[in-house]
């Protein structure tokens, strides 16, 4: 499984099972470059500066916060709370009923493409959970955050053994997210990182 507790949930009730951790995919790699944000409804009325060429630099980032995810009592609550935050910063945050499937023809799909050139776009891609299950989203923390070389700030992960909390990713309980993510909205003022490719 690529969910390291599933795995040991599985071990433990008898079956032969392990975890194999999704790592670096030379496939997204060249398929999904993120250089150009597809056309779609939501983005229609992003700035320009947004939605032009990626920047060079991780300080020139035009996005402060990302967050694309199924919407949740647990995740209303939360942006519902912070509203005063969010609305200081430039925030793209995006949460779609999730009760039926994502058809490819539908408005309210974001295709893999798409979520890549924002996250490229972004300082920080913020992790809030659906519930109170403490699950580590591999797919949003590592494949679209760590692997596009950007910095990730989530909710509490169970712990896994591949990756590691506040050494590859910020990680905080939900009322600390806001304070997290000034944190590196602050420190990515500072990067003049090039990104042509090295680990930030």
């Amino acid at each position: 499984d690529i969910n390291y507790g599933t795995a040991c949930y599985l071990a433990r009730e008898g079956l032969n099972a392990f975890v194999l951790p999704l790592g670096y995919s030379d496939y997204i790699e060249h398929t999904f470059p993120g250089a150009t944000l597809p056309e779609h409804e939501l983005f229609r009325y992003m700035p320009e500066s947004m939605t032009s060429s990626l920047p060079t630099q991780y300080s020139d980032r035009p996005l402060d916060i990302l967050f694309i995810g199924t919407s949740s009592h647990r995740r209303q609550d939360f942006f519902s709370q912070h509203a005063g935050y969010f609305a200081m910063k430039q925030t793209f945050i995006y949460m779609p009923d999730g009760n039926s499937p994502f058809l490819g023809s539908e408005l309210r799909t974001i295709h893999f493409g798409a979520f890549v050139a924002l996250v490229k776009r972004s300082k920080v891609l913020l992790n809030v959970h659906r519930d109170e299950v403490p699950f580590l989203e591999w797919q949003r923390i590592v494949t679209l955050g760590i692997l596009q070389k950007t910095v990730v700030v989530s909710d509490r992960c169970e712990p896994n053994p591949c990756i590691q909390a506040n050494i590859d990713y910020l990680e905080g309980d939900a009322d600390s997210l806001p304070e997290l993510c000034d944190f590196e909205i602050g420190r990515a003022s500072c990067k003049s990182v090039d990104l042509g490719g090295r680990r930030i």
